[in-house]
């Protein structure tokens, strides 16, 4: 594997540019963005669209968010070094690789059998080893492993997702597409907080709806030790 250097790749700079005017200045997460070469989590194919502003085709007619949302997202999350943070749909694993850096650990769980194969792959060739994945149906989210600090959802659901919810450490935020009652996506921002969950609106989203099951059979956790983390 190999992507060209961050200071020869214009696109990329581009991409860094247009996070700062859009208001994007925390600056781990941008170091992050540029030490993380995105062009190896997708297909080779698919490789002239890394930094682009539309999907990348992934395998099973899946898509790679576009690198301006994730860090939209991930910006949003206002995560500090110490959070355990679950993420449901890895996809192309570089929005859980971009938070790895940011983060204590991730937990990621992904439906596909083989888009997640190919995502564990990147991660262990990037020598990344604070990401803990599973294949799962994500709706019930990792209650073994939970509270969270943070959660992430790239699936859109059909309505509050409370088993997610409930999986939050106190004061700790979910971020999730809903689906409203005019049939819009949502994207909704979620904080546990003693008196109950406080809802925000963040803006409007358009990710695939969450669906039930795995696909291509059932695989265990890989990654780091799937072990409880201490509190």
């Amino acid at each position: 594997m190999s992507a060209a250097p961050p200071s020869d790749n214009p696109d990329l700079l581009q991409l860094l540019m247009d996070l700062r005017r859009q208001g994007i200045t925390d600056a781990a997460l941008l170091r992050a963005i540029e030490s993380l070469p995105r062009p190896l989590f997708l297909p080779e194919e698919s490789r002239a669209l890394a930094y682009g502003v539309k999907p990348a085709p992934l395998p099973d007619g899946q898509s790679a968010t576009a690198p301006r949302f994730v860090a939209d997202m991930v910006h949003e999350l206002a995560l500090q070094p110490d959070m355990i943070v679950l993420e449901i749909g890895t996809g192309s694993g570089y929005q859980a690789a971009l938070m790895a850096k940011l983060v204590r650990r991730v937990y990621t769980l992904e439906r596909h059998k083989a888009i997640l194969g190919e995502a564990r792959t990147i991660f262990r060739a990037l020598k990344i080893e604070n990401i803990v994945s599973l294949q799962r149906d994500g709706a019930e989210g990792w209650r073994e492993q939970a509270p969270f600090d943070r959660i992430i959802a790239n699936v859109a659901f059909p309505a509050m997702p409370l088993a997610l919810a409930e999986q939050l450490r106190m004061e700790g935020a979910l971020l999730v597409p809903v689906v409203n009652g005019l049939g819009r996506q949502e994207l909704l921002r979620i904080t546990r907080q003693r008196r109950g969950l406080l809802r925000s609106l963040v803006g409007e989203s358009a990710f695939p709806p969450i669906s039930e099951g795995v696909s291509g059979g059932g695989g265990g956790a890989g990654g780091a030790a799937a072990k409880k983390d201490a509190p």
